[in-house]
């Protein structure tokens, strides 16, 4: 369970499927995110998950970090960013066993060159504090693919010069009708992400899929079985489960996706697992009753349930609408 700390970033991310409008800024409030850490605690739900928006932005970033490392009821602590600004001053306060990074790493090809050394210099101090600290750093790069020849030359780079074995990618959810989740949106994408998880592989790099994890249909079989041989796990990715957004009035989304779909509010629930169960009745359960693509019916892999290719918006929302 995620907490959206903010609503507003400081990049405009044009594949980004948040509303992060610039005229509507919003911070949780401190009786908002006070009510959000009774309910965790009530729930015995030990993880703290922020996220925005860019969470470093919001006033109390650093001073809530800290309480959730000085609480020994929290163990884990994942923040959400794009780094750009998480300084060294910042880093230093809140490396901790308990903390862990997944940073949006875009190209310098989308954020320019400026922005792009910025983030690297405070990717750099971050790891520089883990070290310092004698603690393995707990830092992840993070890829979002949001056109069929993406740049990914610099992420691999970086990550062997920073010394992080793992790669977080994801293609990104289409934000406008023109696409509709279409079998031809994910197959566009095919030839340069099998060249990007080869790339990963032949510098000892894991690269792990998140969310819209690609359909199997799409690659040839002799790709998929060099995707098992390379311990893929986008193979391997089972079925996701209700990532939930708590959102700065306490309102609750399965995800982004489904935010304008279905939302619900924490204080109608009595712990966490209420609302993780609410969402797999009223969403999740509808996945093999909606196939996301007009091709999915015959197909082995789905008849078989091994496929979860596609975003679960596509499945349930209808494919001719926006996700």
């Amino acid at each position: 369970m995620n907490i959206m700390l903010n609503n507003y970033c400081n990049l405009k991310c044009s594949y980004c499927f948040a509303s992060c409008d610039p005229k509507n800024k919003v911070n949780i409030s401190n009786d908002n995110y006070e009510y959000i850490i009774n309910f965790f605690k009530k729930s015995v739900h030990a993880d703290l998950r922020l996220l925005g928006g860019e969470p470093t932005l919001h006033p109390n970033f650093e001073k809530w970090v800290n309480q959730g490392i000085d609480d020994p009821f929290f163990q884990r602590i994942q923040i959400f960013t794009n780094a750009i600004a998480l300084d060294h001053t910042i880093s230093r306060s809140i490396v901790d066993n308990k903390v862990s990074f997944l940073i949006n790493l875009n190209g310098p090809n989308v954020i320019g060159e400026n922005l792009y050394n910025k983030t690297i210099e405070n990717v750099e101090s971050l790891l520089f504090e883990y070290r310092r600290k004698n603690i393995e750093p707990q830092v992840t790069l993070g890829i979002n693919i949001f056109e069929p020849d993406f740049k990914y030359k610099y992420i691999i780079e970086q990550s062997k010069k920073l010394k992080l074995k793992t790669i977080r990618y994801s293609i990104t959810v289409p934000s406008d009708n023109t696409q509709n989740g279409s079998l031809e949106h994910y197959e566009s994408f095919v030839s340069k992400l099998v060249e990007f998880l080869d790339d990963c592989h032949r510098n000892e790099i894991s690269p792990h899929v998140d969310c819209n994890n690609p359909p199997k249909c799409i690659f040839s079989n002799e790709q998929l079985v060099n995707f098992i041989y390379s311990g893929f796990d986008l193979i391997r990715k089972g079925i996701c489960s209700p990532v939930m957004d708590i959102r700065t009035d306490l309102s609750v989304a399965r995800c982004f996706v489904f935010e304008d779909y279905l939302s619900v509010n924490i204080k109608d629930f009595n712990t966490v697992q209420d609302v993780n169960d609410f969402f797999l009745t009223e969403i999740d359960s509808k996945r093999y009753n909606n196939p996301p693509f007009d091709q999915c019916p015959g197909c082995r892999f789905w008849e078989e349930k091994k496929c979860i290719g596609g975003c679960l918006g596509y499945s349930i929302r209808g494919k001719s609408s926006t996700c």
